[in-house]
């Protein structure tokens, strides 16, 4: 994946290619509404549980669609919903999910050190540490353990889950529970993006987290409906997703002991348009002291345009603890000059 945010691959329908993103969280394939007119008429709907709460989609007939070699013509009907304001929150083109329909027949790896996906028609040897997972819905869970709560907790695999620079997503009375006793440090709140749209979240720091053995410290969490890991953690390993076999097996990446951070500029950017801009500014920030508002567009980020170095990108920047970022921001026919002394 060029930014980390989706795992975005290539599916071909008619004769043209479409970026879509392989997302386990996802018990079936999901196209853009843009995309209806390839898949005839609908058949039926279905409520399709989100991140964020419950949205009802229209079904369709699975059309002829492919992954490189693999059809993605499962016999299942596919939803369909409006990715628009997806693609503004993440800053990403992408026009469909290949969900678990799909994947949950495959063995796959995910290699994040060398930017691919590769199917495969086995595990194979040395694929490191192998963990249990269970389909429930059709979706995979594995158990955590995290210091402060009487027994494991079941969390999604994910990896279509985004909460920025943090690990993924947890429940609110998981959060709170872990809040009351110390073992979370709140931060900030933040914006998510789902297919139900886009929601403000909590976020906090976890002390110490436990899958399979492998313990990280101050993971970042995002408040939900539900336990998500995204793929901003599963980018620690080199992940083999092990379907039929009811296993996915970890080795260390590069990625291992990465620290996750979070906006310390007090900017919500979204990609408005094609522009960078500004929906949200948190008070006593240091871009409420620059004076940047709402609505405000980011032009430049260090001298760089921040529309071709990605929202993602601008967003990093805006996360490096002890920098000062200078922005250039247009109002209307103005311009504004601000620098951003960025502290945790």
């Amino acid at each position: 994946p060029k930014s980390g945010v989706l795992l975005i691959v290539p599916v071909e329908i008619k004769g043209k290619t479409y970026p879509f993103a392989l997302d386990t969280g996802c018990s079936g394939c999901v196209f853009d509404a843009s995309l209806t007119p390839l898949l005839g008429e609908p058949v039926s709907t279905q409520d399709v549980k989100t991140t964020d709460g419950v949205v009802r989609l229209p079904l369709y007939a699975s059309p002829d669609a492919k992954l490189g070699g693999l059809s993605l013509k499962t016999g299942s009907p596919v939803v369909t919903t409006d990715f628009k304001r997806l693609r503004e929150g993440l800053g990403e083109e992408v026009y469909g999910l290949v969900g678990m329909d799909v994947l949950s027949k495959h063995v796959f790896r995910v290699d994040p050190d060398r930017r691919e996906v590769v199917f495969l028609r086995g595990v194979g040897a040395a694929a490191g540490d192998r963990l249990v997972v269970t389909l429930k819905n059709n979706v995979p869970f594995v158990e955590v353990k995290i210091p402060g709560l009487a027994a494991a907790e079941p969390f999604m695999v994910d990896t279509g889950a985004s909460s920025g620079g943090g690990s993924g997503l947890m429940r609110a009375e998981t959060f709170d529970t872990l809040l009351k006793q110390d073992k979370v440090k709140a931060i900030d709140t933040a914006l998510g993006s789902s297919l139900s749209g886009n929601s403000v979240r909590r976020r906090g720091r976890v002390a110490e987290f436990d899958l399979g053995g492998h313990r990280h410290p101050g993971l970042i969490f995002a408040t939900s409906g539900g336990n998500y890991l995204g793929l901003n953690y599963w980018s620690r390993y080199v992940t083999t997703f092990d379907f039929p076999g009811g296993a996915i097996y970890l080795k260390k990446g590069a990625r291992y002991d990465q620290a996750d951070v979070h906006d310390l500029s007090g900017l919500t950017v979204i990609r408005l348009a094609g522009r960078t801009t500004v929906v949200a500014v948190e008070a006593d920030s240091p871009a409420a002291k620059a004076g940047i508002r709402p609505q405000d567009v980011i032009v430049k980020v260090n001298g760089a345009s921040a529309d071709e170095m990605g929202l993602t990108a601008v967003r990093r920047l805006l996360a490096t603890k002890g920098t000062k970022v200078a922005v250039t921001v247009a109002r209307g026919s103005q311009s504004l000059e601000a620098s951003l002394a960025l502290a945790d």
